[in-house]
């Protein structure tokens, strides 16, 4: 009776919150509200702004997954975002006029989609005052593919200086992290970050576009799994399909629902059942958080020998 009891309670009102939880855990919104930008900058980065990058995340969430019943994988590639008068000043939409975050369908040739094209997502991972292709790689291949990824050797700078030779030539962001792609120490991981971090530069660190980065054209080639692709929408596409992300959406839910990290020994046959069990009810979590918690792995522990 365990899943007709957990399908019961995901009726009831409260159980947006409880898995509303996961969903700003797993996308960092909690962060997004937190975050800062250099004020000589960005000047109409506030506090303010940032709650309302906070609030569209959640009430894409909401609207996807609770009130149409669409897959987690719709949270990809909505057409649907909530714009408010400081959201709407990024995104180049008309202002609400009173404040209020309502719903706007974006047009077809619209450069953005889904939870990447939040201004939320993008600007949490950028720096201060530039972009960080690598943070949005890792941010990708983290929180979409469960790829586990190591800290960078102590002994190396992460930070980029806005002139690194000293020189005054502006220089792209590509141009800037060649030296991952040259240094040993550096390829290994950030050849399966940059990439795809790369294909967001028309993005600016608040996640307004930018048809140039300060007057220097911008390649937004990338490569996902070794095959090139080009800017937010043909990213999107790739994560959609992908078999891998369908996975790690399974495993996110699990580590929450369980509340550890999961021992592949141990749990990765469970995790394994429930990825067939999430792609046969098409990611609708209505049907597969009933057979998340009323499955073994759930309900009971095991212990690593």
């Amino acid at each position: 009776g365990v899943a007709e009891v957990a399908a019961a309670m995901l009726d009831h009102p409260s159980a947006r919150g409880g898995l509303g939880r996961f969903f700003g855990e797993w996308l960092g919104v909690e962060a997004v509200g937190a975050q800062a930008k250099d004020p000589a900058v960005y000047p109409t980065a506030t506090p303010e702004l940032f709650a309302s990058m906070s609030l569209e995340l959640e009430r894409m969430v909401e609207h996807v997954v609770f009130d149409q019943g669409e897959s987690m994988l719709a949270l990809l590639d909505t057409r649907t975002a909530f714009v408010d008068d400081r959201l709407a000043a990024i995104y180049g939409m008309p202002a609400t006029g009173d404040g209020s975050m309502v719903a706007v369908q974006r047009d077809d040739d619209d450069p953005r989609a889904g939870l990447l094209g939040t201004a939320g997502v993008l600007s949490l991972t950028s720096r201060r005052a530039r972009t960080a292709p690598t943070l949005r790689g890792i941010y990708v291949q983290q929180r979409f593919r469960c790829v586990d990824l190591p800290p960078p050797p102590p002994d190396v700078d992460v930070e980029i200086p806005d002139d690194p030779a000293g020189e005054g030539t502006p220089q792209t962001m590509r141009e800037l992290l060649e030296e991952h792609d040259v240094n040993p120490a550096c390829a290994t991981c950030h050849h399966l970050v940059d990439p795809l971090g790369l294909a967001l530069e028309h993005f600016d660190p608040l996640g307004a576009w930018r048809a140039d980065d300060h007057g220097l054209t911008i390649d937004d080639s990338g490569k996902y799994e070794d095959e090139e692709f080009h800017g937010m929408a043909e990213l999107v596409a790739k994560l959609r399909t992908d078999p891998v992300v369908e996975a790690c959406m399974v495993r996110q839910l699990y580590r929450y629902a369980t509340g550890h990290v999961e021992v592949e020994e141990i749990d990765g046959p469970a995790i394994d059942a429930l990825a067939t069990v999430f792609a046969d009810v098409d990611g609708n979590l209505s049907e597969f958080v009933p057979a998340l918690v009323s499955s073994a792995a759930f309900r009971t522990f095991a212990e690593v020998e």
